[in-house]
């Protein structure tokens, strides 16, 4: 459907994978039962660092969301601006030479005489 694109620059990405020393030696099986509470440990301690991240993340994403909502609100607010005002000029000068137009065919010219308004 949509490919997910990488995070932007300015984020920092996990690049290399740290396994804890409690693991032991490299090629050294550890008991089974150790294994597995290592691996709730650890797991334990990556939701841990999860919801510290997200509690410092949420304000400052919070925060940055509203600027940049606040600003698209204010520069389309600026173009509708500008976009009501031509439109209402347009329809001022239409409004007006459509009124000015039945009297303007009322006044004489060279040498007419003014013709009466017509009754309504």
């Amino acid at each position: 459907m949509s490919s997910r694109a990488g995070p932007p620059a300015h984020v920092p990405t996990l690049t290399e994978v740290v396994q804890p020393a409690a693991l032991g030696a490299a090629g050294a099986a550890p008991a089974a039962g150790r294994a597995l509470a290592t691996d709730e440990t650890l797991q334990a301690l990556q939701e841990a660092v999860a919801r510290r991240v997200l509690q410092q993340v949420e304000p400052l994403l919070a925060q940055r969301l509203h600027q940049a909502i606040a600003q698209a609100v204010a520069t389309h607010a600026q173009a509708l601006t500008h976009c009501l005002q031509d439109e209402v000029q347009q329809l001022v000068r239409d409004t007006v030479a459509e009124a000015f137009a039945p009297e303007a065919a009322r006044v004489p010219t060279h040498g007419e005489a003014p013709k009466e308004p017509d009754a309504f």
